[in-house]
């Protein structure tokens, strides 16, 4: 039986199912090319063209269903399965909610004590909710305030944003605070630019909804402050912004290789920035660090690190860093970093239809809500990429296997004046050569020795008088080199070249030596183990402290703990 249909050409039905038939033969073709696919008895012909412009016409009807239905779910009853009554908790301890006109309520009493309280309301697209825990004194310990907009919007384009605040306080004193922000963006792309695959699809709806592509981007801020005696102590900030095209399978079976109910980046790029600074008893600045990582689309990196210290406010030293090269080859960025920015799981974004912005923040906005600490947990763990991904992967991923630079430079200051410095520098680069390396026993390099890459190292040391003048530097840059001698073998080389200035006078040198470069340099990874100790201990602090956001602590222990009060 063959049915015409407009817009597919002709859609051909060989039914066997009053025989014991039992599905669809669904065969695609067009012109010089075709395929077939078997699930029964029924077979349907359809050109490839049609079957897209069906799937497209599937994709709208489906995206226009899913905004009719988003703007009847915005209420405490459909995103948080919450109803008005009372129930007793695991702990004992009883609830009281209730929800009238958008307006929640939900109170837990242990006994007749009131140990917290929780209030929301939703209006129009934004929700709001205030939570409130109490000691044994009835005094507020802590204190959460938490919005979420953006969950009327629907469409291809969507945005909403996450913002949240919490306090801690110890006898009624404020010791801690917080505030972070999450916006998220979300674009389906075109049903024009949906292409699936004819060739490997079961049936036409598993085509019209198994895969689809979206832009998504998310930006994280948050900060946390202690304090002690009243005063500021401990002033830390971190962002992340992390931008992606996704491949999502929405489908129960596998598609091109990808699982059924997930996806994955297609393309994307992220930056990530931490700083923290430290303050002393009379509100002046002890230390101030910071950490930026970037990574773009082609997977070029760049890492820098650097501190200050001070002395009664006055500057005393100060080093700085800059890692420039790529991430290793199968260790770019993937889906899980955009998973893990928003604290949801592989199934709980790959659902059967695209979700909005607003929906997807939504899902984890009850534990988020109530949890300061629920985008900032696991930061010891070693899986993912998430917004503390560069805290947990810091040197896995400082890749020295490809071209790269690094350089790392320390300063010492006296009365405010510059009176020392050293810089460090290492680095790699491609070796030209390497294709007409060969081998030649005992007369130079083995094809085992071959190196892909040339290394690199400098050393500098500059003295400074009281008035911040250089009177003295001294330089060594070695480099290597491939070289080859008249039978037409080759050799790796250490080309070493110093200079020195100063009051005894300037110097000169070239030395070339058939060694290599680490064979020579004592020091030729002093960069990058000063630029590894220094941004470890910065992201060290920073996970120490933000691991605090779980336990109400007493006073600033966890500050104390650090050495900073």
């Amino acid at each position: 039986m063959s049915t015409p249909i407009e817009g597919l050409g002709t859609l051909a039905f060989s039914s066997s199912a009053a025989a014991g038939g039992s599905g669809v033969n669904t065969r695609l073709s067009s012109a010089g090319a075709s395929t077939q696919t078997t699930t029964g008895g029924d077979t349907a012909t359809i050109s490839r063209e049609g079957l897209r412009a069906w799937v497209r016409s599937q994709y709208e009807e489906n995206s226009a269903k899913t905004a009719a239905a988003a703007k009847t779910q915005i209420s405490w009853e459909s995103l948080f399965n919450l109803s008005s009554g009372t129930t007793v908790l695991k702990n004992g301890n009883k609830q009281v909610t209730s929800i009238e006109n958008g307006e929640l309520s939900v109170m837990e009493y242990d006994g007749d004590r009131l140990v917290r309280k929780e209030t929301g309301v939703i209006k129009g697209g934004t929700l709001t909710k205030d939570i409130e825990y109490y000691d044994e004194n009835g005094r507020i310990a802590q204190s959460v305030h938490s919005e979420l907009s953006g969950l009327d919007m629907s469409g291809g384009t969507t945005n909403a944003v996450l913002t949240r605040s919490a306090n801690w306080y110890s006898n009624g004193e404020l010791v801690r605070e917080y505030s972070d922000s999450l916006s998220l963006d979300m674009e389906s792309l075109s049903a024009d630019d949906l292409n699936p695959d004819v060739d490997s699809a079961q049936d036409m709806a598993g085509l019209a909804s198994a895969l689809t592509r979206e832009n998504a981007a998310t930006q994280f801020t948050a900060q946390l402050r202690q304090y002690s005696g009243g005063k500021l102590v401990t002033d830390a900030f971190v962002r992340q912004d992390t931008s992606m095209e996704l491949e999502t399978n929405r489908g129960p079976s596998a598609v091109d290789g990808l699982a059924a109910w997930t996806t994955q980046a297609l393309s994307g790029e992220n930056s990530f920035s931490a700083s923290i600074t430290n303050y002393d008893h009379n509100g002046k600045v002890l230390r101030a660090a910071s950490f930026t990582e970037e990574i773009g689309e082609d997977g070029e990196k760049t890492q820098r690190a650097s501190t200050t210290w001070y002395n009664n406010g006055e500057l005393v030293k100060k080093t700085e860093g800059v890692f420039e090269g790529k991430v290793p080859d199968g260790h770019g960025l993937n889906a899980e970093l955009f998973l893990e920015n928003l604290g949801i799981k592989q199934e709980d974004y790959a659902t059967a239809s695209p979700q909005t912005a607003g929906e997807l923040l939504a899902a984890t906005y009850g534990e988020s809500a109530q949890s300061p600490e629920f985008f900032l947990e696991d930061l010891e763990g070693n899986n993912g990429q998430g917004v503390f991904g560069s805290l947990r992967n810091l040197k896995s991923f400082q890749n020295q296997s490809d071209p790269y630079s690094l350089s790392w430079t320390d300063e010492t200051y006296k009365d405010g004046k510059l009176a020392s410095r050293q810089v460090d520098t290492q680095g790699a680069e491609e070796n030209p050569d390497a294709r007409f390396l060969h081998f030649a026993v005992g007369a130079g390099l083995t094809e085992d020795e071959s190196p892909r890459l040339l290394r690199q190292a400098s050393h500098t040391d500059e003295a400074y008088d009281e008035h911040g003048e250089m009177t003295a530097s001294a330089t060594i840059d070695r480099s290597e080199e491939v070289v080859e001698d008249e039978r037409g073998v080759y050799h790796l080389w250490t080309r070493s070249e110093g200079t020195s200035e100063g009051n005894a006078g300037d110097a000169h040198v070239i030395v070339r030596e058939e060694r290599a470069l680490a064979a020579l340099d004592t020091e030729a990874d002093k960069a990058s183990q000063s630029f590894d100790a220094a941004a470890d201990l910065t992201l060290g602090d920073l996970r120490a402290l933000f691991k605090t956001l779980d336990d109400p602590g007493e006073g600033t222990q966890e500050a104390r703990g650090m050495g900073l009060a």
